[in-house]
C-alpha cells in the first residue's frame, strides 16, 4: 500500500513540475491571422462593351436591344440625352430571365426635359438586360446609352 502511495505522489510531483516548467517558459502572442481577402467589384475577368443605343433618334416609347449579360455582375452605363425640342424622357433599366417578360428596375433618369448626361453603376441580375425609353410626344430625342459589363 505504501508503494502505491509513493508512486502516486511521484506521479503527482512530476505533473506539478511539468506544469511549473511550462508556466515559466516565455510566451508569445499567436501569429496574426491571415487577412481576409476582399474583392474589388469588376476587378476580375474581361469586361465587355455594351451598346444599347448609340445616337439613336427616338420619337416614341422604345425598348433597346437586349444584352445577354448573365456572366457579369454589374453594368457601368453612360447615357446622353440630346433634346432637339422638348420631349420629356425617362430611361429605365430592365431585366429579364426569359427575354420576353421584362421587369422595370432602376430609373436611370426621370422626367428629363433638357440635354443631360451621366454615369450610373448598376448591379446585374437575370439573363438579359435592356433599357426602356419612355417619351411623352413625337418630337425626336437623340439617346445614347453605352456600357461596360464587368464581373
Amino acid at each position: 500500500m505504501r508503494n502505491n502511495l509513493t508512486v502516486s505522489l511521484a506521479i503527482l510531483l512530476g505533473f506539478m513540475m511539468l506544469a511549473a516548467a511550462m508556466l515559466s517558459l516565455p510566451t508569445q502572442a499567436a501569429p496574426a491571422a491571415a487577412p481576409t481577402p476582399i474583392s474589388a467589384p469588376g476587378a476580375a475577368g474581361t469586361p465587355t462593351n455594351v451598346v444599347f443605343w448609340d445616337r439613336t433618334a427616338l420619337d416614341a416609347d422604345t425598348q433597346s436591344p437586349a444584352f445577354e449579360g448573365a456572366a457579369y455582375n454589374r453594368l457601368d452605363l453612360q447615357y446622353t440625352i440630346d433634346q432637339g425640342t422638348v420631349n420629356t424622357t425617362t430611361l429605365t433599366f430592365q431585366t429579364s430571365c426569359t427575354g420576353r417578360d421584362w421587369d422595370a428596375g432602376v430609373a436611370i433618369v426621370s422626367n428629363n426635359v433638357a440635354d443631360a448626361s451621366g454615369v450610373v453603376v448598376l448591379p446585374n441580375s437575370c439573363r438579359y438586360q435592356s433599357i426602356n425609353a419612355n417619351v411623352t410626344n413625337s418630337n425626336p430625342v437623340t439617346i445614347t446609352v453605352l456600357g461596360i459589363a464587368k464581373q
